[in-house]
């Protein structure tokens, strides 16, 4: 009994964790160190069967010796198991297991002896992870360290070589240090070398190209420093380090610097260069011409805010690479910003400018396919050709002849002339003026009536824009909204005119009782323009000028640019009283499936057709046709421009539903169209024809 105690005392206080196994794997005794190991009691593993031990992630990829040992076919194994420890961690061991035999032999259990082996496999895992390491930097040096004699035979070879260029020192120790130059930098780099083989001491630095093993170029830095009168080394040191990727990185900043990031083209940066060089080479060998064509996209925007600005992007790739096949090889392409593009030519007199731009035009001809969707894009283009004119001049010369192309009509190529430059340089003070004037408030709207020709009422009026300017005088209104569109704040100019209508109407609702319905013109710019809901919505509030006071303006082209966007705007604006009618209709070209959808009130019919209404065929078939076609769709016609008796007469038997020209009235300030209405025999206007040829045209009552 002694023995017992004493053997169970040791047994549990060994510091090496230790179990006795029943021949059938069941453990009898555990001792505390392999409690503490598994994290377990006592209790928990004393008849626990050891294979139950196992952690279920384990690998053995050999079987152990255990069932052997618990057979007694074998006296002892060692094996490596992973156990499961506290938590279900993972507990990496190896075990000895020996046999246990009494006097006479026979088995009656197993010794098992667990050793911990976690602090052996952390080391391991350490270890090799700073061999990778190592390896890993061996093999990506960027430094090595070459010897070359006098005849610049490699003498030495440093092992970092391997890891920078792949190459095994001793393999191409003895070969000539010029076998690693490019040849287009070798010229360069045995003048350095023997620039230091004359100076002793001497260093210099190099940057060239040389092949690694595979065979690919790449960039080195190398430092050349002359130890040739030094008898342990006895050559040129070559320190070098492989900096491809630091060259690549520079000549992609340059790259950058002078290429348009999105197409790959020229920037205006290269642009300005390539064109101030032309001119200097043409200026060497007698002024030949430089030709420069500057190319707008037509309708770019639409696509931008129909398609989104990924669409967008899209196209002015797929516009670059078309300018660029359809250039000669020796012009420059450029994009100059936006959905501009630039052209450069040399010799090239403007005959052969012209040639050049519309063989770009005819790149653009066929569809873009832009995901899926097609898309028509056409270009005005402007040719400026030199000499005398400089870099800048040229530049500018041939943007002014593109806005002569644009304003046109769009896809159409125009030769610059000085009567272009001209109009350019007084657009631009004209538009700085008219910024200044809307800031100010100098404008005025006058507004000619709209009368119905079947009884001579006032039915509405039109808000025209007047431009009292200080040193011009009256500005013509097509001047003025067209340097307003090119410079881009045409928005502004129609909200300055809504808001200048509302606070008119309040001025005119004071003097006729019954005001007439207001017309303000809207652009197309405006249209697509997010803000235009909330001018209108800001021009109808309060009572000077209500929802059912207003009718919006719009030209025909303007609604089929967007017509889908446009229908929905103008459905929420006519849910509050808001109409809206087409302007200029006729003019431009409508889809009457859209039409239909779109929810207008009225045509109005271009004035190019009044006026040659009573003498010419087209003019009164295209009339008659608009008159039929809105009376088809239940909308009303206005007829613009009306002058005369004869005019009057035949749109009446047409069923023209108003009219407006100077037939009734010019367009009048706010005071004087109060005193005419109020003048008015019973508010109306003559539209009899006895009546009018009496002489009481009120044009020539009102002087």
């Amino acid at each position: 009994m002694a023995g017992e105690q004493r053997f169970r005392a040791r047994f549990d206080q060994t510091p090496v964790p230790q179990a006795m196994l029943a021949l059938d794997g069941t453990m009898v005794l555990v001792n505390d160190a392999l409690c503490r190991l598994l994290g377990r009691d006592r209790a928990e593993l004393e008849g626990l069967d050891v294979r139950r031990l196992r952690h279920p992630r384990g690998v053995q990829p050999i079987p152990d010796p255990l069932p052997a040992v618990l057979a007694g076919t074998v006296d002892a194994g060692t094996w490596e198991r992973t156990l499961t420890g506290p938590d279900g961690a993972a507990i990496p061991t190896m075990i000895n297991a020996a046999l246990l035999r009494d006097a006479d032999g026979v088995p009656y259990g197993v010794a098992t002896f667990v050793q911990d082996l976690s602090e052996l496999r952390r080391a391991e895992r350490a270890l090799t992870r700073r061999e990778a390491l190592f390896e890993a930097l061996q093999r990506q040096a960027n430094d090595w360290t070459m010897v070359i004699d006098a005849d610049a035979v490699l003498t030495y070879i440093s092992p970092g070589v391997q890891g920078a260029l792949g190459y095994v020192p001793e393999s191409i120790t003895g070969r000539s240090g010029w076998d690693f130059v490019h040849p287009d930098n070798l010229p360069e780099v045995q003048r350095s070398v023997a620039r230091v083989a004359g100076r002793p001491g001497a260093g210099e630095t190099v940057v060239f190209r040389g092949p690694d093993a595979t065979g690919a170029w790449r960039w080195m830095e190398n430092v050349f420093t002359n130890y040739l009168d030094d008898p342990d080394i006895a050559g040129i040191v070559c320190t070098g380090r492989d900096v491809t990727a630091r060259v690549e990185a520079q000549e992609e900043l340059r790259r950058r610097a002078l290429r348009d990031e999105l197409t790959g083209l020229a920037n205006r940066t290269l642009l300005s260069d390539r064109l101030d060089q032309a001119l200097a080479r043409a200026a060497r060998t007698g002024n030949t011409p430089v030709a420069v064509i500057f190319a707008d996209l037509d309708q770019f925007k639409l696509v931008n805010d129909s398609w989104g600005h990924a669409a967008g992007d899209q196209l002015l790739v797929q516009v670059a690479g078309r300018l660029a096949d359809a250039a000669r090889q020796a012009d420059t392409v450029a994009r100059f910003g936006g959905d501009e593009f630039v052209v450069v030519c040399e010799d090239t007199d403007p005959p052969a400018a012209q040639a050049v731009a519309e063989r770009l035009q005819e790149a653009l001809a066929e569809p873009f396919d832009l995901d899926g969707r097609r898309a028509y894009i056409r270009a005005s283009m402007g040719v400026a050709v030199s000499p005398p004119h400089s870099a800048p001049d040229l530049l500018r010369f041939a943007d002014a002849a593109m806005y002569a192309a644009k304003s046109a009509g769009p896809g159409r190529v125009q030769l610059f002339d000085m009567t272009l430059a001209e109009d350019a340089a007084d657009r631009l003070t004209l538009g700085n003026d008219l910024r200044d004037a809307l800031a100010r408030d100098e404008l005025a709207l006058h507004y000619q009536p709209v009368v119905e020709l079947a009884t001579g009422l006032v039915v509405g009026v039109e808000a025209l824009a007047r431009w009292p300017h200080p040193t011009r005088g009256l500005v013509s209104p097509q001047r003025f909204v067209e340097v307003a569109e090119t410079g881009g704040f045409v928005s502004a100019l129609n909200r300055w005119a809504l808001h200048r209508a509302h606070r008119d109407a309040g001025q005119l609702r004071t003097r006729i009782p019954a005001l007439p319905r207001i017309a303000v013109n809207i652009s197309v710019r405006h249209l697509l323009d997010a803000d235009l809901e909330t001018d209108v919505m800001s021009a109808v509030s309060g009572d000077e000028l209500r929802p059912g006071d207003l009718t919006l303006e719009i030209t025909e082209s303007a609604l089929m640019d967007n017509p889908d966007r446009t229908c929905g705007l103008l459905e929420r604006l006519r849910a509050i009283g808001v109409k809206t009618a087409i302007d200029d209709f006729g003019t431009g070209y409508s889809s009457l499936a859209y039409l239909n959808r779109l929810p207008v009130a009225t045509l109005k019919i271009d004035r190019s057709f009044i006026r040659n209404i009573t003498t010419d065929a087209d003019s009164l078939a295209i009339t008659t046709t608009v008159i039929g076609l809105a009376r088809s769709m239940g909308l009303t016609t206005i007829a613009e421009g009306v002058e005369t008796t004869e005019q009057l007469t035949l749109l009446q038997s047409l069923g023209c539903s108003a009219g407006q020209g100077f037939l009734w009235s010019p367009a009048l300030a706010p005071d004087a169209l109060a005193d005419l209405l109020n003048r008015l025999p019973d508010g109306r206007f003559a539209v009899g024809t006895a009546e009018i040829s009496r002489g009481s045209s009120p044009r020539s009552s009102l002087g």
